[in-house]
């Protein structure tokens, strides 16, 4: 690549803050949105709703007063022009859930996959945020080891940006990267531990992701009980619903139902969910044109651009985060 190439690349990183040193967070307005296994559409099955909800993520959200902020439910309905649009409602708060057993040569791993959706990043010059757009989202995937206990926490915008993989006290010595130091890590600009540390017991003790204003961005993650958070925030609950319902979401007002996700040639992309400052700044040296719009976790023969995690596009296939395990060991753990 040429020396402008890299420049480039440079000041789309710095203008998205991945090269400022991390705001601390504003927490006056805060809320915390907590999982509930009450849902007013289709249950979860009870034995999986009792490990979904015993390892369940918790989300502080800074200014919740503003509803781009708010954790919303992925809704479709006839826009202006009576075309079918998807939008996300920050009147409720859902937490779609799935679960994906995966078997490597160490172990048996079970991943608990976490997913919420929010309004839009907003857009506007100061700050300027790259990632604008509507229909954004954040997954939380909890991966538990033959023993049923956490070992890696990864958290990753539904883009496949901004991923970050770290450790519990749980994980298997070998399964480290070489060198590796127990310290804080900068993810693209946020800075998060080296590692979380849960108790034996494990009883009654979440992951707790604090995500900034605006862009939804995770700027820290404990491992906390769940009274305490109670005790500092307004619990927000997040009703359980299974994955699946977004590809089949009622549209308002009609006796019918349509997928949250692009079924043509854009298929398992969030519908409506266009980055344009991602295309015009990035997409033509990743060589991607949807890059940054969000879409379905899912293999890549059920999407249109499989969901890699690393922009080199010599490195989409390793980082396939559907295929855990190989993407686990790109990013330096081997499960």
């Amino acid at each position: 690549m040429s020396k402008i190439v890299y420049f480039l690349i440079f000041c789309a990183l710095c203008i998205s803050g991945c090269y400022q040193e991390p705001r601390t967070l504003t927490l006056d307005h805060a809320e915390a949105y907590v999982y509930s296994s009450q849902s007013s559409t289709q249950t979860v099955n009870q034995t999986n709703q009792d490990l979904f909800e015993k390892y369940s993520p918790i989300f502080v959200v800074e200014e919740n007063n503003k509803p781009y902020n708010r954790i919303g439910a992925p809704k479709i309905r006839r826009g202006p022009q009576k075309k079918l649009e998807a939008y996300v409602d920050p009147a409720q708060h859902p937490i779609f859930v799935q679960k994906v057993i995966f078997t490597t040569k160490k172990d048996s791993y079970t991943n608990l996959i976490y997913r919420v959706h929010f309004e839009k990043v907003p857009y506007g010059l100061r700050p300027f945020q790259i990632t604008a757009g509507k229909n954004v989202g954040l997954l939380v995937i909890v991966t538990l080891n033959s023993n049923q206990e956490p070992v890696l926490i990864t958290s990753v915008h539904t883009c496949g940006c901004y991923i970050s993989m770290v450790p519990t006290n749980f994980l298997r010595p070998d399964a480290f990267p070489l060198k590796w130091k127990e310290e804080p890590k900068y993810r693209y600009g946020e800075k998060h531990p080296g590692m979380l540390h849960f108790p034996s017991t494990g009883e009654g003790y979440h992951p707790v992701f604090y995500l900034r204003t605006q862009t939804h961005r995770v700027t820290d993650i404990f491992v906390e009980k769940k009274e305490k958070i109670h005790a500092q925030y307004h619990p927000v609950g997040m009703p359980s619903t299974p994955i699946q319902l977004l590809d089949k979401l009622p549209v308002e007002g009609e006796d019918s139902s349509l997928s949250f996700y692009y079924q043509d040639l854009s298929k398992g992309f969030v519908k409506n969910s266009l980055k344009p400052f991602e295309f015009l700044i990035i997409s033509w040296w990743a060589f991607d044109p949807n890059v940054g719009n969000d879409k379905k976790y899912a293999p890549a023969s059920e999407l249109h651009k499989r969901f890699y995690t690393s922009l080199n596009p010599a490195y989409w296939q390793e980082s396939d985060l559907w295929n855990f395990p190989v993407a686990a060991k790109f990013w330096g753990w081997e499960l």
